[in-house]
């Protein structure tokens, strides 16, 4: 990050101590450019936003599964779903996710069949 914005931050939060930046390329940061970590994201942001939203309350990993689970009952391509997970391979995501693609079980009953036949 560029200078000016560790003087701004310096004269808005009043920390005069030095503060080291890091320019790690994230869209969301702390106030020194550091990751957030999950518990922070955890305690404020998300818990009250399900709060505010009136909705259960769920840890923030299963949004993950959410999503995936999703996307696959929808029929995108698990490749492109391992991709978004950042899983080293599909190997990995059809291992944990396969049972939710609906139309595994169909065609793998098709395809049986007519090997049968």
């Amino acid at each position: 990050m560029k200078l000016a914005a560790v003087v701004a931050f310096v004269l808005v939060t009043g920390v005069v101590a030095a503060v080291t930046f890091q320019q790690i390329d994230l869209i969301f940061a702390s106030n020194t450019g550091r990751p957030l970590t999950r518990d922070f994201v955890d305690r404020h942001s998300y818990k009250p936003l399900l709060k505010r939203a009136g909705l259960p309350e769920k840890k923030l990993h299963d949004l993950r599964h959410t999503c995936t689970t999703l996307l696959l009952g929808q029929g995108v391509h698990p490749t492109l779903v391992q991709k978004l997970l950042g899983h080293a391979s599909v190997v990995m995501t059809l291992n944990r996710y396969s049972y939710w693609i609906p139309s595994m079980g169909d065609q793998t009953a098709r395809t049986m069949e007519a090997a049968l036949r």
